[in-house]
């Protein structure tokens, strides 16, 4: 048995075979994700573009024998839509800061918000509240007026998928609802608390469901086929890294997260999200990675802002591992990190050669990944599970995590990534 798994990443569309005998995949493709602007824009995603390629993408494993449809995405992306499902927005990535252009910027909207929700509120809700949430994505269409009139539902990106698969509103995800910032994890409901705060009450939210479940049929060239709740993108990726509940979650990617699995939802976790089986996740997100490092890439290399740096990692890390200290870098380099803009300080003539930057850069991710695991804590694990892409790749990144976080590492396989993850799920699903 095999089902369609759909990927909607930030940086690709990753499609396959997902077999639960095994948790395997195969016939695996990616596609760039369809961005609405140029260039290294990604804060509004193509939608049309976007509906052609995983409507391409669910014929063709529907023709190779795929019997369900499976999606994970990109957390905290939005759109409004109509009755018909039609977007009535754009649809805003986690990267799209609205609040940059309000009275006061960011930090206005944000304290405002934070003020009307209150602490308990803000707990209750994940401990979660920035720029490109959907709470204040929401908020900042509020005050201009934005939201759609009495029909307008906001979907995430994942549930606007099933949702046109299956011609109506489907059931969310918690995973989802959560990345919003407008679900109360302790009551298990929307917060209309927060909807009211940001002027959002009228707004439609769709039904949430705590278990990976069939939330409608895709008519896939005359054959009616299953289609899942979306899955949210860091929840299918631990999935597919098999974490283990003693183990501490260092995803390194385009961006990182460190997370490790608790039984019950700890309001007093930096940040906390629904998990999978009843578990939940202390989390620290927005860890400044790999879209970092790849500036800091083109930077010593003088490569334009979307050439791909893959081919000179190797060389620069190299030098990076040999290179003398003294160098501190805040690789914060994109709004959405913490402590945005980054910084370089401690040049010397002697230090400053681009080994020596690199090191400083890797080395503040390292820190940065060291204190969220001091933040979600690390009493009672055994040890460190590497997943994403840049922590497979780079050995000297693990090195410098492991000697910082004082715990021995496994490396998940770079393919075992949230398609392995939705291989696992789907094993779970009942109906299919």
């Amino acid at each position: 048995m095999a089902f369609a798994g759909i990927d909607l990443g930030g940086t690709y569309v990753k499609a396959g075979l997902v077999h639960p005998e095994g948790a395997r995949t195969s016939n695996v493709t990616r596609a760039p994700m369809p961005y609405a602007r140029a260039g290294r824009a990604a804060d509004a995603i193509d939608v049309p573009a976007l509906l052609r390629m995983v409507h391409a993408v669910v014929a063709d494993l529907v023709a190779h024998g795929a019997s369900a449809v499976l999606v994970s995405n990109q957390m905290h992306g939005v759109v409004l839509v109509d009755d018909s499902i039609e977007p009535i927005s754009p649809m805003y990535t986690w990267q799209a800061d609205l609040a940059a252009d309000r009275p006061g910027g960011s930090a206005a909207v944000v304290d405002g918000i934070s003020d009307s929700l209150g602490d308990d509120t803000k707990r209750a809700l994940g401990n979660e509240l920035r720029p490109g949430l959907p709470i204040v994505t929401l908020a900042c269409m509020a005050a201009e007026g934005a939201l759609g009139g009495a029909n307008a539902t906001a979907l995430s990106i994942g549930d606007f998928i099933t949702s046109t698969l299956c011609g109506y509103v489907t059931d969310c995800h918690v995973s989802n609802a959560a990345a919003s910032g407008l679900y109360d994890l302790a009551a298990g409901e929307w917060s209309h608390r927060a909807l009211r705060a940001i002027g959002a009450d009228g707004v439609g939210l769709p039904p949430v469901v705590s278990a990976p479940t069939v939330v409608g049929r895709a008519d896939v060239t005359g054959q009616p086929v299953p289609v899942v709740c979306a899955i949210g993108d860091q929840q299918a990726s631990l999935a597919g890294a098999d974490l283990a509940v003693d183990e501490l979650s260092a995803n390194i990617a385009t961006g990182c997260q460190v997370s490790r699995r608790i039984p019950h939802p700890d309001t007093s976790a930096p940040q906390l999200r629904p998990y999978l089986d009843d578990d939940y996740l202390a989390t620290v997100t927005h860890i400044p990675a790999g879209r970092a490092l790849n500036a800091f890439v083109r930077l010593l290399t003088g490569a334009a802002p979307d050439d791909d740096v893959s081919s000179s990692w190797d060389s620069l890390e190299s030098e990076a591992r040999d290179a003398a200290g003294g160098i501190r870098a805040n690789a914060a380099v994109f709004p959405a990190a913490r402590d945005f803009p980054g910084s370089l300080t401690g040049l010397t003539e002697q230090n400053m050669t681009p080994g020596g930057v690199f090191r400083a850069a890797m080395e503040d991710v390292a820190d940065r990944i060291a204190l969220a695991a001091h933040e979600v804590g690390t009493r009672g694990l055994t040890r460190i599970a590497f997943s994403g892409g840049l922590a497979f790749r780079s050995a000297l990144m693990r090195e410098m995590v492991c000697d910082r976080v004082g715990l021995p590492a496994r490396v998940v396989d770079e393919d075992a990534d949230a398609l392995t993850g939705l291989a696992r799920i789907s094993a779970c699903v009942p109906g299919i």
